[in-house]
């Protein structure tokens, strides 16, 4: 190996190495600015529902607009969902409506605090997930990177004769890197879309009690894109190979990077499992409350 060669890795080596740490620096950074200023909005949740309790009409009006600058201000008129804070409007407007007093007033107040006894462990569960790493997804892109360097250095044995040109070669390989991104990017987004899709956690509809059959269905949902992913994934490998001439000969290969990719994809789903889990609690503590606050 001659110098120019050495020198040149040495500095790919340090560049790259320079841009991860710098990245997870930031990072850190980042988690660090979050989660102080999550602590500290925490903090004013708390003394909101500590002053709520026993106050009187007016001070409570008082109390609602501290607690309006701290609440998702989406969730007014804007949006529906339980997690832009819709739920907590509705019970403001209502409180703001007529005055309330005596046990219709106490009512409300208590079903504020739990509302933002809710608000305040979905927050905190969210910033445990967001602290701490993932495994499975750690573990689902690891399994990804593996099974690219082993698409490339299966096609590039394949082609020992030469009867591919680099140019190609290097193109199959950076498609494959694409479909593989790409593939992510769908399961990201259709576990998100079908779980709020599903869940249904708004308050333009009458509160379910049946939100563990919604679960469920997701949870099928999943199964279902799961194999459709495999399956499209398993054709385009197949093609590839076909396209090189190798298809035959390489069936051990292309075993290989189906079985990684859909054990990467299964952890991917897996990993985003607590996620489902955080809002199956909280959209269903809050359907509980709702529909004991409709028979008063």
């Amino acid at each position: 190996m001659d110098i120019k060669t050495l020198f040149g890795s040495t500095v790919i080596a340090a560049f790259l190495s320079g841009s991860i740490a710098l990245a997870v620096s930031r990072r850190q950074e980042t988690l660090q600015y979050i989660t102080a200023e999550r602590k500290e909005w925490r903090e004013k949740i708390r003394e909101i529902a500590y002053k709520l309790n026993g106050a009187t009409y007016g001070n409570t009006i008082n109390i609602l607009t501290e607690l309006k600058v701290r609440i998702n201000a989406f969730g007014n008129e804007i949006s529906f969902k339980y997690s832009d804070d819709a739920h907590i409007w509705e019970l403001i407007k209502e409180l703001e409506a007529g005055k309330c007093d005596g046990e219709n007033l106490n009512r409300k107040q208590k079903q504020l605090i739990e509302y933002l006894s809710l608000l305040l462990k979905f927050d905190w569960e969210r910033s445990k997930k967001e602290v701490r790493e993932n495994i499975y997804e750690i573990a689902s892109r690891m399994i990804f990177i593996c099974s690219g360097i082993y698409f490339a250095v299966s096609i590039i044995i394949c082609n020992k004769n030469n009867s591919i040109s680099n140019f190609d070669l290097l193109s199959m390989v950076g498609m494959f890197v694409i479909l593989i991104v790409l593939l992510s990017i769908v399961v990201s987004l259709e576990i998100k879309g079908t779980c709020r899709s599903v869940l249904k956690g708004v308050t333009n509809i009458l509160p379910s009690k049946n939100t563990s059959g919604r679960v469920i269905f997701c949870y099928i949902l999943w199964s279902i894109s799961i194999i459709v992913l495999f399956v499209f994934f398993y054709i385009v490998i197949i093609e590839v190979y076909d396209f090189i001439g190798m298809g035959d000969r390489n069936q051990f290969s292309i075993g290989v990077l189906s079985g990684l990719y859909i054990l990467a994809l299964v952890l991917q789903y897996i990993s985003q499992t607590l996620n489902v889990k955080i809002e199956y609690y909280y959209i269903s503590a809050i359907d509980r409350i709702r529909i004991d606050a409709y028979k008063n």
